[in-house]
């Protein structure tokens, strides 16, 4: 699949921030799909503590240049945003449309793809997305993490007319979008209740995505030391200091605990850490703040912490959150107090990791720390079953999956299936006057572009060195136009033509144009051919035209199949994308490495970019060729292409 994720954030394990557009990106790529995040050069959590995203907004990142850890198969493209004010309502709303305005421009941008995911904070601002993707005809998927909506109706943050607007605007996104994920069993349960059907409600929680196994070994003092932490038992909370979680009541139980036994650590960022942190040092609590460290770096944090909480409060939608730093504590193995009730204190509880305690109830809280603080072995058994479970019944790997079976459900359903969608679009072609305007023989420049490319060709056969009697096979063959040159230029070599292609009226052209051909209607991806019997397979403007990547695999594997040893395949086609066409997909270098695994490419880039030639041999004809010596202005590859023994694609 080719999937354009949209998401308030993207940050990598090098970085602060919250990774689950990362992790679920990874693990897309990791099966083979193209992954185009949409995201804001940072997160707003961070904005005013150090943290910025690689790149710049509106640029793309991608592998190997720099930018956060990108996995193979990842692009990043920047939304430009604003410096946000976490204070002022007015900053937020500034943000918060640029986001919206900047994701549905990107996102249409991006051209075709098989799916649009929106991960959003809140989810309303997906509404832009929805409709760019909308307006392409492409399936489109919310990824609910959270109900900011509520949160901000709960503290006063929106006028209630805008708050109402917001509201028709989530739910209208919601009806349009082919399927809902869901990021804990509560939130399910309760879109579910607002009258979303279940069958569109996916769940895909957060989950730990650290390594199996037994944790190996640390020296916790020299960690400790290193960390500047005293030497007391301490308490840990790793994560933000929004609206939601409450560490007024885990300051509130210090006074009721020996002070001189806990020393605590808040890491963290967000819109009440000016609060903590002077009250803190008004009432001298024995507290630390940390600078923002990289997520890579929170397990071994959380490792060497004595005690771990996740204080929620007692807000209505507080019982839905089930949040990343839970998965950081239970998979660390350390010991957990929890306020409940919600999914969070039932995930505690089954798993037996910890302590639940009322929320917002200080005395509740300090007795459940004085109780782990004085059961080290307790504790410690806690922390170990914690770790069993999340590695048992909460992991990134099966989330993930989940995830990807949401995208490629909402892709099936939305979409005719490949072929029908092949032959609509050359429909289209054949009968819309401006598609035949682009292909007219009478612009010279059509013409010229056509003789270059055949002269291309030429080149290329005449130095693989082709046998008498070469078996070729024109896949895709249209009608016949590359068949009936390759029998002129190569009559010298009596060599036996075929030719296969979806449509029928294109092989009736073919056969009257090239009637020594033997050609047949029929799918590239089950070619009716013997293995290993053909000298050359060639192919023209192919790939471009099948946006299912599957199935572009299947037709390249196909091809290596058919191929007779010391073969090539000789390939040409469009390599940069064109945002103006929503019924092509670039063959860019590295996607034919990826249909191609292990094969030896040859690229050698051909024909003016068609725009530019049609309007230049109008006007100034004698610049087309200066134009075209330029390698940047060409617009194809045409590529050689020869698998390596015992490398088929899969």
């Amino acid at each position: 699949m080719r999937v354009v994720f949209v998401s308030d954030h993207f940050s990598s394990p090098g970085q602060p921030g919250i990774l689950r557009t990362w992790q679920l990106a990874r693990h897309l790529a990791g099966q083979g799909d193209e992954v185009v995040v949409i995201a804001p050069a940072g997160h707003y959590l961070f904005t005013g503590a150090g943290f910025t995203g690689a790149g710049q907004p509106g640029t793309g990142e991608r592998p190997g240049t720099g930018g956060p850890d990108l996995p193979d198969g990842v692009r990043v493209v920047r939304i430009p945003t604003s410096p946000l004010r976490r204070d002022s309502i007015a900053s937020r709303l500034r943000y918060y449309a640029e986001q919206l305005i900047g994701s549905a421009i990107l996102t249409w941008r991006q051209g075709h793809c098989d799916v649009v995911v929106a991960g959003l904070t809140p989810s309303v601002l997906g509404i832009g997305a929805c409709c760019a993707a909308r307006a392409r005809g492409i399936p489109f998927v919310v990824d609910e993490r959270d109900l900011a909506l509520d949160a901000a109706q709960q503290a006063g943050l929106l006028p209630v007319p805008l708050l109402r607007v917001a509201r028709r605007v989530e739910r209208l996104m919601y009806d349009r979008a082919a399927a809902v994920v869901a990021v804990t069993p509560g939130l399910r349960s309760l879109l579910i209740e607002r009258g979303l059907p279940a069958a569109k409600v996916v769940l895909s929680p957060n989950g730990y995505d650290g390594p199996a196994g037994d944790l190996p070994a640390i020296d916790r003092a020299a960690v400790r030391d290193r960390l500047g932490w005293p030497d007391r038992t301490i308490v840990l909370y790793a994560g933000g200091l929004g609206q939601m979680y409450d560490l007024d009541v885990l300051l509130s139980a210090l006074p009721l605990v020996d002070r001189d036994r806990f020393g605590v650590v808040i890491m963290g960022e967000g819109e009440r850490k000016p609060h903590y942190v002077e009250r803190c040092a008004r009432e001298r609590l024995p507290v630390l703040f940390p600078a923002p460290v990289a997520k890579a770096e929170v397990p071994l944090i959380c490792r060497v912490a004595d005690i771990c909480v996740v204080p929620l409060r007692a807000l209505p939608w507080a019982h839905l959150a089930v949040s990343n730093k839970l998965f950081d504590y239970l998979g660390a193995a350390r010991p957990v107090i929890v306020t409940g009730p919600g999914d969070s204190a039932d995930l505690v509880a089954k798993a037996e990791a910890g302590l639940t305690v009322p929320a917002e109830d200080p005395r509740a809280f300090a007795s459940a720390l004085t109780a782990l603080a004085g059961d080290p072995a307790s504790a410690e058994r806690m922390g170990a079953a914690g770790r069993e479970y999340v590695l048992a019944e909460w992991t990134r790997a099966a989330s993930a999956r989940a995830f990807r079976s949401a995208l490629a459900d909402a892709a099936r359903a939305s979409r005719p299936s490949e072929h029908d969608r092949i032959r609509s679009v050359y429909r289209y072609y054949d009968t819309d006057q401006g598609e035949q305007r682009k292909r007219d023989p009478a612009n010279r420049g059509v013409r010229l572009a056509a003789g270059l490319r055949a002269a291309a060709l030429r080149q290329v056969l005449a130095g693989i060195g082709l046998p008498d009697g070469a078996r070729i096979l024109d896949v895709g063959c249209g009608s016949g136009g590359d068949l009936r040159r390759l029998a002129a230029d190569l009559s010298h070599l009596r060599p036996a033509l075929v030719g296969i292609d979806l449509l029928p009226d294109r092989i009736e052209q073919a056969r009257r144009a090239v009637p020594e051909a033997a050609v047949q209607v029929g799918g590239a991806e089950r070619l009716p051919y013997p293995d290993r019997v053909f000298d050359l397979v060639l192919t023209s403007t192919l790939f471009s035209s099948i946006l299912d990547e599957r199935l572009a695999s299947e037709v390249a594997a196909e091809m290596a199949r058919v191929l007779a040893a010391g073969g090539v395949i000789v390939c040409y086609d469009v390599r940069y994308p064109n945002p103006w066409n929503p019924h092509t997909r670039a063959v860019t270098a590295g996607r034919l490495r990826r249909l191609f695994p292990g094969a030896d490419l040859r690229l050698r880039p051909v024909t003016l970019l068609p725009p530019l030639a049609r309007r230049v041999s109008g006007v100034a004809p004698w610049l087309y060729r200066p134009l075209h010596a330029a390698p940047a202005l060409r617009s194809h590859y045409l590529a050689q292409i020869r698998p390596r023994p015992g490398r088929r694609p899969a």
